[in-house]
């Protein structure tokens, strides 16, 4: 006789029930758990590259429709001033021009969103290029230095 064949009835319905109830447990919270808790993640990924996606796409737009400035390069007090609106004016510890026209920025202690939306109006407002740019980290979280160059459009 098995081992199965020497259970009471009541001990076979119980292990029976065991089986039933055990095993798909067991598979749910070591199969189906972790493949859910993976594919969260992976939709959670994928929506955040396509806003990504979407951002630099917009970015491109807004780029491609850029004309040329009608005013022509503002000058060293346009760029000064563009500093004094965005609040960075006391962060610039050098502000020059050479004779070529081109301008030389340094600014220290800034956070780099702000640094981030200047250079933005900087190229489409102020007639000038960004030619030469350079950030480096500060021990302040999200604070910067950085070193620009501007080139007349």
């Amino acid at each position: 006789m098995t081992a199965i064949g020497r259970l009471s009835r009541r001990e076979k319905v119980l292990l029976a029930l065991c089986f039933l109830v055990a095993v798909p447990l067991a598979l749910w919270a070591l199969v189906a758990v972790p493949l859910q808790e993976s594919r969260d993640r992976a939709v959670a990924a994928l929506a955040g590259a396509q806003a990504d996606y979407i951002w630099v796409a917009e970015k491109a737009q807004q780029y491609a429709a850029m004309s040329q400035p009608s005013t022509g390069p503002v000058g060293i007090a346009g760029l000064e001033a563009a500093l004094m609106e965005s609040g960075l004016r006391q962060a610039a510890t050098a502000l020059e021009t050479a004779p070529n026209g081109n301008i030389r920025l340094q600014i220290r202690n800034v956070p780099f969103d702000t640094l981030g939306r200047f250079l933005d109006a900087a190229g489409q407002e102020l007639g000038y290029a960004i030619s030469e740019l350079t950030i480096d980290p500060t021990d302040s979280a999200g604070q910067v230095n950085a070193s620009l160059g501007f080139e007349p459009f």
